[in-house]
């Protein structure tokens, strides 16, 4: 990280600290209830006390053992987590995003006045952005309000807390079987919601895999394209819940988030920067003078034609009666069906009779330009039929 990237992030925790005096003189808020474990940390000992991820530990492990009574404490069990940002926010920790201006930052936190703030980035995948808000927590929990330790030793320790207190190892061992396959990471990671690195290196840390294994796993999953992303990923991103609520009650005050801004002094911009972009914004326009109505787009209506048709045709004409955006200056047209075809708008620029459009299944002769058109219409995906009878054929995917 540069010295302009932490500066970016440090002024971040700043504008956080603003707004959360200003929300906490107009709402009552959530206590603080983070635990204080610093006698499970090992910083400023041997390094080699403090495994790294994926190390192999055994059961000794400070660190990962303080996940255990914060979950107790906060009636947590052994389930996944299914939020983590709403469970930070409901025992008292102040959740806001970071600038986008740093992306290179992942997360961070620190206390201020005996309240704990964790900033975390927009940029990650939801999983590793649910890893770092208990990475964070991890930090908040184990090295303690006064000093906030940085470095390597500090960062190993809060990746064993968050790897356990969102894996707990009853539920892992409950769950996970000896010597699991790649396949079987990509299909449990959904279970509690992490990468599937951050899985596999679970397995390890709990001797679940072998050492082979467990390279095998990192350089399957680095193949597959999940070392930096979660491809095909169904985990919503995690957003502020608090904040949702604060300035929608704002909103039915008469508040503006701009007003809001006013008085911290802050672009609305900057503000929605800090809230998970959860306020539309109006942005400023370019000057230009409206468009008179005869030189907007004009709307054609697609017209049917069900005469002929079988009735798994005819019960799907209806989803093409939509209205089409054509360009002011083309000159719209409708093709004409047959037996088992409907009509379409077409653009005059492709040449008469070259675009004949199905509706359920059947092949399509037009132009390549078409499928566009194909889509916004039939509203499902069409592709080329390889082998066809002519060169321009189209079929629904």
């Amino acid at each position: 990280m540069t010295a302009s990237q932490r500066d970016i992030a440090l002024s971040s925790g700043r504008l956080a600290r603003r707004l959360q005096d200003w929300i906490g003189a107009h709402f009552r808020l959530p206590a603080p209830d983070i635990p204080s474990l610093t006698s499970f940390s090992r910083v400023g000992t041997d390094e080699d006390q403090i495994p790294h991820p994926g190390e192999l530990t055994g059961t000794d492990c400070p660190a990962e053992e303080a996940a255990a009574p914060v979950r107790a404490r906060w009636g947590l069990g052994n389930a996944p987590i299914p939020n983590v940002v709403h469970l930070l926010e409901a025992h008292g920790v102040r959740v806001f995003s970071l600038s986008r201006d740093c992306p290179e930052v992942d997360a961070f936190s620190f206390w201020d006045r005996g309240i704990p703030f964790t900033l975390l980035s927009t940029e990650k995948t939801a999983e590793r952005g649910r890893f770092d808000a208990a990475h964070e927590l991890g930090h908040l929990v184990l090295h303690g309000e006064e000093q906030m330790p940085h470095g390597p030793q500090a960062e190993a320790e809060a990746h064993r807390f968050a790897a356990a207190f969102l894996m707990p190892r009853a539920d892992v061992l409950a769950h996970a079987p000896r010597g699991a396959s790649t396949s079987w990471i990509l299909q449990a990671k959904r279970r509690w919601k992490v990468a599937a690195m951050a899985l596999a290196h679970r397995l390890h840390e709990l001797g679940l895999t072998t050492e082979w294994q467990y390279r095998t796993h990192c350089v399957e999953l680095s193949r597959l394209g999940y070392r930096k992303s979660e491809p095909r990923s169904g985990v919503a991103r995690e957003t502020s819940q608090l904040l949702g609520k604060v300035f929608a009650a704002l909103r039915s005050e008469g508040t503006r988030s701009a007003d809001v801004a006013r008085d911290l002094h802050l672009r609305p911009a900057d503000l929605n920067d800090l809230i998970f972009g959860l306020v539309v914004t109006a942005q400023d326009g370019d000057g230009q003078p409206h468009q008179d109505r005869s030189s907007r787009p004009q709307l054609s209506i697609v017209r049917r034609q069900t005469a002929g048709l079988p009735p798994s045709v005819t019960a799907g004409v209806g989803s093409l009666t939509k209205a089409v955006t054509l360009h002011p200056s083309s000159r719209s047209r409708a093709v004409s069906s047959t037996a088992r075809y409907v009509s379409v708008v077409a653009a005059s620029r492709y040449p008469s009779g070259d675009e004949v459009v199905p509706v359920w299944g059947d092949v399509a002769r037009c132009r390549p330009g078409l499928l566009g058109l194909l889509h916004l219409c039939a509203r499902r995906p069409f592709r080329r039929v390889q082998g066809g009878t002519a060169s321009n054929e189209y079929r629904h995917v």
